[in-house]
């Protein structure tokens, strides 16, 4: 039997997956696009040197994905809900999701792709509904998120660049 051949097989197959894997678009790209895009992991799955940590989550029906490539990424997400449906991927390293969140139903979707990225998440009072979409490009952007209301319902907050911080304090009155 000829081995190269199948050395040439083999070769032509992982090339084409790598070229695939390398493909890049300019067109900005909606959470639910990058969320449908990439595979989901069990809140277990831990890639790299990622810190994973999801702790206190006391829900009847919990779907809590995070997905993390890189280094020291690290997901803290203390809810409580009777729905949860919370997606986060984290691409690039040393980037932070603190979630706080009381509600009846929670729906997250955050993407953190580069360096040094902050998302805190804190609700301080038991809310109908907690929907937040948050897309982060770039290097050291800070997104802090304190309390719910109607204003910030069904908001999303894009950041890209560099150096970046917002602070959205949602008040009742």
């Amino acid at each position: 039997m000829n081995v190269k051949p199948l050395h040439i097989l083999i070769v032509l197959l992982l090339s084409t997956c790598l070229l695939k894997a390398q493909e890049h678009s300019n067109s900005p790209k909606s959470v639910a696009s990058i969320i449908q895009e990439t595979p989901r992991f069990n809140s277990a799955t831990n890639n790299g040197n990622s810190q994973n940590s999801i702790a206190n989550s006391r829900v009847s029906n919990s779907r809590i994905y995070v997905q993390q490539v890189g280094t020291n990424n690290e997901v803290v997400s203390n809810t409580t809900s009777l729905i949860n449906n919370t997606n986060i991927l984290q691409t690039g390293s040393q980037n932070q999701v603190v979630q706080k969140v009381t509600a009846l139903s929670i729906n997250d979707n955050i993407v953190q792709t580069g360096f040094n990225h902050k998302v805190f998440d804190i609700n301080g009072r038991v809310a109908r509904a907690h929907n937040t979409s948050v897309i982060q490009y770039g290097a050291n952007q800070k997104l802090i998120v304190s309390g719910e209301n109607s204003i910030s319902k069904n908001m999303v907050v894009r950041m890209s660049g560099k150096g970046q911080s917002i602070l959205i304090r949602n008040l009742k009155n």
